[in-house]
Formats: structure tokens, sequence, C-alpha cells
């Protein structure tokens, strides 16, 4: 099994732990998703939304209304998400674990 490394509103762990987050993220992302690099998949959680991005190498549930393009490191915290599929050999460079 593999697992991303995925950014996350800090928000979000306000409200749940990282293994609830992880299965909240499976739910609307799959593998086949981050292995095409889809973007825009938008997941809310309690009042905040964030969209599918990546940076660099990491899965970046991006805040709706965030500017940046780069995660700030005092608002979004890091979670894993774990694959156990066949689009986890065509993971993103450096990224599966």
């Amino acid at each position: 099994m593999s697992k991303y490394k995925c950014l996350v509103p800090y928000e979000w762990h306000n409200y749940y732990q990282s293994s609830i987050i992880e299965v909240i993220l499976k739910k609307e992302i799959t593998c086949d998703h981050i292995s095409k690099k889809v973007t825009g998949i938008a997941i809310k959680v309690n009042s905040v939304t964030a969209h599918l991005n990546y940076w660099r190498d990491f899965v970046w549930m991006k805040r709706d209304k965030d500017k940046n393009s780069w995660p700030h490191k005092n608002e979004y915290f890091g979670l894993y998400m774990h694959c156990d599929c066949s689009y986890c050999e065509h993971s993103l460079p450096g990224q599966k674990i």
C-alpha cells in the first residue's frame, strides 16, 4: 500500500481527526484523480471549502478563498492519504511512500 502526503486547511482539524479527514477525502478523490493530476474537486468540511490542487509533489486541498500560489505553513497541515490500487504505480514523482 502506498500513501500520498496531503495538505489540508487547519480548520478541518478543528472538526475531525486526521483519520476521519482521510475518509472524507477518499469519498471524493481517488488515486486515479491524483495520478492524472485532476484539479478542482471541491470538498466542504463544516464551513470550509477546499479544492483539489497540487503544490510541488503534494496533494493540496487549497482553501476556497486562498489566493496564494503555495500553501502557507500556518494555514495547512499534512496528513497521509493511503492508496492500495494499481494507480499508485503511477503516482506523483517523489510522492509515493
